[in-house]
């Protein structure tokens, strides 16, 4: 008798030869075994973790990825930057979806265009006229002929070096040279339907479009949006965002937002004065009617030839006012220098760069990571940096930064800091702060492949701990300070190996739980530990870059990893819940979210402290200020005491708990240093 939908009769298999039947056993083997495989990544990486939906499970060029209540509701959205690439700002509903605002809020890249990013897909074309559009690294021009379009004649000018990598029916000639910032011209013109793909030398460089002839400026489509210019003369401009660095400066209860870019691989500052003024940093400040201005050269920002890569808000002298610290990369490909820049912002809300005078340009350095801590608790900010070196110290003595090294390393076999295009060295070297033992100052965990570093604050100087004898592994992709089952102890989250549980005596046991493969499988990871539907549990929110040529034998599909493509995933944290405290820091003026300021909670099991800020996940951005409290079986927290960086204090008594408790500066409990 056979069996239906099994796909073989039984009585046919009786009669199989024995070596056919052998094969047929070991090829079912095989793909049991692949199968139990991939099915065993899935539960090592779920544990008492359940993944939940995001609005794209993919996204193309990350730069980064992080949290921030971008619009003032209490829950935690999710963005990301994508360089010249669309990005995303998720705002959260409280109950896990989310919908993107990109262009409602008009953040797109270029406003004129939204939608006009670079992009894997194409527009449909489903009217007469022309389209432009970024595909890929690609620009493509299509012609759609139609009895309203007439002849009509295109000009395009850029300032990279271009190629004709495909033509069908457009007459096309470049005038021009190959030199970067240098003006070449594409003059071209249809014959009938025709497409022309063109590849530029770069993406960072507006692109000046001139049509005339038969053809009006409702017949052109520009982007994935299909967007009309006004005249048939536009320009088309990619930022190539790089850190987002969120805080509300203007006080008026919505977020702003400082964007760095690249500097056209490092070569700007050798580009003729008017190709440099068109590249800068933006500083979009949020508006009355919803929308964003960019004031950042009115308010003091330059870019000055910066490669960036971290910005980050700080109250680096303690007047309440929030400054602002940008990373530069060195890339090598132009002499020169390219020191950090720290702004200093005055009473009338202008930035000033001070900092090679204090002691932070570093030109001659590279910083792949660090963290801004206030080392021994004398109420000013210090840096940490991961550098090539090693991790060093700046330690702020007076207003003047005076670095000490901790730990000093031979670079081996990983590749510099800003000299690397691969994201295995690019995403080297998370820092995470936290104070993990319980002694009132900042410890510190970094995640490299040149070897993991575990660094005990005693009283504001750091002591190696060896990595392996507390039970940690020696290398890791990245690192999350976070108890995340409330029981008041810090725990360790480290990609990929997963979550390691502190015990009573501070080493740490590994759970398995979001453990990912310790293969090729991955090239980079960004971790972000955050509370999605503020139920008092962090869950957590994953970016993973896959190797493309990571081909183990029992993988049969021969279909490839696109290598620009990272993949997103969202776990909502079902532990079993002990109480909690979360607590946001505001104010209405100067440093509205308390960013530096330190937190002490005291119960009858002892004290935790943080510091806002040291909870950020995202690589090179931040906008993650809120306070997270496991406060295990305690149903109050007795005391809670708050310093603000410029010495202000408060001090809260019997305080309810599993809630978020938003702390203004100025309620009736605050009292002066």
């Amino acid at each position: 008798m056979g069996v239906r939908g099994s796909g073989m009769n039984l009585e046919a298999l009786g009669r199989l030869p024995t070596k056919g039947f052998v094969y047929i056993t070991l090829a079912l083997l095989l793909l049991a075994f692949s199968s139990l495989l991939l099915y065993q990544n899935r539960i090592s990486a779920e544990g008492n973790f359940s993944e939940c939906p995001l609005p794209a499970q993919v996204t193309q060029r990350l730069f980064d990825i992080g949290v921030v209540d971008a619009n003032g509701d209490q829950f935690l959205d999710i963005y990301t930057s994508n360089h010249h690439f669309r990005q995303v700002l998720w705002i959260s509903d409280g109950r896990g979806f989310y919908r993107d605002v990109v262009s409602e809020w008009g953040l797109d890249q270029d406003r004129n265009f939204p939608l006009a990013e670079l992009a894997y897909r194409k527009p449909e074309f489903d009217k007469s006229g022309v389209y432009v559009y970024w595909y890929g690294t690609q620009i493509v021009i299509v012609h759609k002929q139609g009895k309203d379009v007439g002849r009509w004649h295109g000009r395009l000018v850029l300032y990279d070096p271009v190629k004709i990598v495909g033509n069908k029916g457009f007459q096309v000639a470049i005038k021009g040279n190959s030199s970067y910032c240098a003006e070449n011209i594409v003059e071209f013109s249809p014959n009938g339907d025709g497409k022309m793909v063109l590849r530029p030398g770069g993406q960072g460089l507006p692109l000046h479009f001139s049509f005339s002839g038969g053809i009006t400026a409702d017949q052109l489509y520009v982007g994935q949006g299909k967007v009309s210019p006004p005249t048939t003369h536009f320009s088309l401009s990619m930022q190539d965002r790089h850190a987002m660095a969120w805080a509300d400066i203007n006080g008026d209860g919505r977020m702003d937002i400082y964007i760095n870019r690249g500097a056209l691989s490092g070569t700007l500052v050798a580009c003729p004065e008017p190709i440099r003024k068109k590249i800068k940093d933006e500083f979009l400040v949020s508006r009355p009617e919803g929308t964003y201005e960019d004031v950042a050269s009115i308010v003091g920002f330059e870019k000055k030839g910066c490669s960036g890569r971290h910005a980050n808000w700080v109250d680096v002298n303690g007047d309440n006012r929030l400054d602002l610290f940008v990373n530069c990369y060195d890339r090598d490909h132009v002499e020169g220098e390219f020191p950090k820049q720290l702004y200093v912002q005055d009473k009338d809300g202008y930035f000033h760069d001070v900092a090679e005078e204090i002691g932070l340009g570093l030109p001659e350095k590279q910083i792949g990571s660090y963290v801004w801590i206030d080392a021994e608790d004398d109420g000013d900010a210090d840096l940490v940096a991961f550098q090539d070196e090693g991790i060093c110290l700046y330690r702020n003595r007076n207003g003047k930064y005076v670095a000490e090294w901790i730990l000093k390393r031979p670079l081996g076999s990983a590749e510099r800091i800003g000299a690397s295009t691969s994201n295995r060295w690019f995403f080297d070297g998370k820092m995470t702060a936290a104070d993990f033992d319980a002694d009132g100052d900042l410890d510190i965990f970094s995640a490299s492949r040149r070897g993991n570093v575990f660094l005990r604050n005693e009283k504001g100087n750091f002591a190696i701990v060896d990595v392996a004898g507390v039970g940690l592994p020696r290398t890791s992709m990245a690192a999350n300070w976070v108890d995340y089952d409330n029981d008041g102890r810090m725990d360790l989250y480290v990609f990929p190996q997963g979550l390691f549980q502190q015990d009573a005596s501070g080493s740490f046991h590994k759970t398995g739980i979001l453990a990912f493969a310790e293969n090729e499988k991955y090239m980079a990871a960004l971790v972000n530990w955050f509370d999605m539907d503020n139920d008092g549990r962090r869950d957590v929110l994953l970016a993973l870059h896959e190797n493309p040529d990571y081909r183990p034998w029992w993988i049969l599909s021969s279909k490839r990893i696109h290598p620009e493509q990272w993949k997103l995933l969202l776990y909502k944290n079902l532990s079993a819940n002990n109480h909690w405290l979360q607590i946001d820091l505001s104010q209405d003026h100067g440093n509205r979210h308390g960013i530096g300021a330190v937190v002490t909670i005291f119960t009858p099991g002892g004290s935790q402290m943080q510091q806002v800020g040291t909870n950020e996940g995202s690589f090179f951005s931040q906008g993650h200020y809120r306070l997270y409290f496991g406060l295990g079986e305690h149903p109050k927290a007795d005391r809670i005491e708050i310093r603000w960086p410029d010495g202000w204090k408060q001090v809260m008594h019997d305080v309810p708990v599993d809630t978020i408790l938003v702390v203004d500066r100025d309620s009736d409990f605050s009292h002066g240093s």
